[in-house]
């Protein structure tokens, strides 16, 4: 005779296990996060040993350490809307040709043709896959700048030491916020005030 916890025990007949392709997918994606999270410590325990007082550390995390976080997690979780909507246009595009050569409903050919078109709009308006590779790239940029200044690697070499160095990566840090935050903002303008823009610095 089964027992309640015999019953209880046994696999709901009815829930669907993953397939293989997405537990490779949450493992590789486990993986990954876990490799973040360690790659990230011990970047924050080389801050920390830095010879540097208190304070110059404190804004060391500020300026460049959570910066750096923050534009890697930027550009990573816009990775993922951009090749969704970038395979939702490939599949509709795909699927409304091989409809067409089908004896199938209007409908179904319009479907696709809408998925596509929609999952296109969707994409250049919000520029995720512009905003992604800008921000990797703002993200690469910082994390190098930090890495030169944490080994004194050129420009940094000749300064003596972290102390030294320190106001000199300070304003290059600067200098690579203003300029992510100008190329972000230029994303968003208007492409006549773009092309006005160009002709005054060609003018210029």
């Amino acid at each position: 005779m089964a027992t309640a916890t015999d019953a209880s025990s046994r696999p709901d007949e009815g829930a669907s296990t993953p397939g293989p392709s997405r537990r490779f997918l949450a493992k590789w994606r486990s993986k990954e996060a876990r490799w973040l999270s360690e790659s990230w410590e011990e970047l924050g325990q080389l801050v920390d040993e830095l010879e540097l007082d208190g304070s110059q550390r404190r804004m060391i995390r500020l300026r460049w350490f959570e910066e750096s976080k923050h534009y890697d997690r930027l550009w990573r979780a816009h990775r993922k809307p951009f090749y969704s909507f970038r395979t939702l246009t490939i599949t509709g595009a795909t699927a409304t040709a091989f409809l067409a050569a089908l004896d199938v409903p209007k409908v179904w050919l319009q479907l696709a043709g809408f998925t596509a078109a929609l999952a296109a709009a969707l994409e250049g308006v919000f520029g995720f896959g512009d905003r992604w590779r800008r921000q990797r790239r703002t993200a690469i940029s910082l994390k190098a700048e930090g890495l030169r200044f944490i080994e004194l690697r050129p420009p940094y070499r000749t300064q003596g030491g972290h102390a030294e160095a320190y106001p000199d990566f300070i304003d290059r840090l600067e200098r690579l916020n203003e300029q992510e935050s100008e190329e972000y903002l230029a994303l968003f303008a208007p492409e006549s005030e773009g092309k006005t823009n160009e002709g005054e610095r060609q003018a210029g």
